[in-house]
């Protein structure tokens, strides 16, 4: 597959994609990418700008899956891409090996970058029916962007939450 960069919308930035560095496995530069996708998210959904960068570090997929040894909010594993967030840390956990070097698995980050944002804020976005579903649908709404099929999250309600996602924004206690 071609190398291919892609200008994110309302953005300075872009991102490139199956680079020959990336399909050899090399990691990719994630605070570069933080930057990029806070700037993507909070021109696009309203995010607060990114203050400091989250912690990344790459572990077993099964510890983000079992989240055992780590307290990470709910883990997501659209595309059999787990990651996960922990708030008190502001670290985001991608599965060892991963690169980002293709929409659908750089769409993981994108979503715990969402976390990330709304965690340095102080923020929650509680979405009805229930959940933090912005995530979600910002994920969704990347894939969707690069023209991915995500028919498994239709069928789970995500063309709803793409067209209107309604979510409330509260300052988070202290205990969250």
């Amino acid at each position: 597959m071609p190398t291919q960069i892609v200008q994110l919308p309302s953005t300075p930035y872009s991102i490139i994609f199956n680079s020959p560095e990336l399909q050899v496995g090399e990691p990719r530069d994630t605070a570069s990418l933080s930057v990029a996708i806070s700037s993507w998210l909070s021109a696009n959904f309203g995010m607060p700008t990114m203050q400091r960068l989250p912690r990344v570090e790459y572990v077993p997929a099964s510890q983000i899956e079992n989240h055992q040894s780590v307290q990470l909010l709910p883990a997501e594993t659209m595309m059999d891409n787990p990651a996960g967030y922990e708030r008190r840390t502001h670290t985001i956990y991608l599965p060892n090996g991963w690169n980002g070097s293709t929409p659908v698995e750089l769409s993981v980050f994108v979503r715990e970058m969402v976390h990330h944002l709304q965690s340095e804020a102080d923020l929650e976005y509680l979405c009805t029916p229930s959940g933090d579903k912005l995530a979600l649908t910002v994920q969704y709404r990347w894939l969707t962007m690069f023209g991915a099929q995500v028919q498994h999250m239709e069928s789970a309600g995500g063309s709803t939450l793409a067209s209107s996602p309604r979510c409330i924004l509260r300052q988070s206690s202290a205990n969250d």
